[in-house]
């Protein structure tokens, strides 16, 4: 059966979800034209006339990423009520966002990424600094309000902090669903918060 045509946005969004799927599943080396086309029915010509080659699809993935990260911190400046919320609200979002988070680690810790076969380093590089900003942000408020203690400084906070959802990732691509990544997430963020309180 022929597959029916879309407008070019539904379908660039389908290809970059399926990319995701793969990325996630199997990390970045793992992702080809050929699979990519087959879990849409798609001829593989059919790609080429919306991403020129898979390093402009990563290129979108990280646009994807880094506006869906963004997004959430907004939200969280919105409707977090202090620094504790915050942080509690973004491991949240990191939850439900776990197959875009699960991909953007699997292209950070790529083969093909250290080697420069994409030449993606910068653009990453980049959206970690921003992002480490922005948490860095929430462990200075903190600090200054009194909530967490001051004997730390907020870079160290920050990398303790994004190592509570690395270990999430890590474990859940090497164990699977045995991972009970739900259970462990509320008690390493209950371990965390307790450690960091003033």
């Amino acid at each position: 059966m022929k597959q029916e045509k879309l407008n070019t946005k539904i379908r660039q969004k389908q290809i970059i979800n399926v990319c995701l799927e793969i990325i996630s599943e199997r990390g970045l080396d793992a992702l080809n034209v050929a699979e990519i086309a087959s879990r849409l029915g798609l001829a593989t010509s059919a790609l080429y006339r919306h991403y020129n080659d898979k390093a402009q699809m990563i290129s979108t993935i990280l646009q994807i990423i880094r506006k869906s990260v963004k997004t959430d911190f907004d939200t969280v400046e919105s409707q977090g009520r202090d620094a504790f919320e915050k942080l509690e609200m973004i491991l949240g979002f990191d939850l439900d966002k776990l197959n875009e988070r699960r991909a953007f680690q699997m292209i950070i810790f790529s083969d093909s990424v250290r080697e420069h076969k994409y030449s993606k380093l910068h653009e990453i590089r980049s959206m970690v600094s921003e992002f480490s900003a922005l948490l860095i942000k929430i462990f200075d408020e903190g600090q200054r309000s009194g909530i967490f203690r001051k004997d730390i400084s907020s870079n160290v906070l920050e990398h303790m902090f994004v190592n509570l959802f690395l270990a999430n990732t890590s474990m859940y691509i090497i164990e699977g669903e045995e991972f009970e990544i739900n259970e462990y997430q509320t008690k390493a963020w209950s371990a965390f918060k307790e450690m960091i309180s003033s």
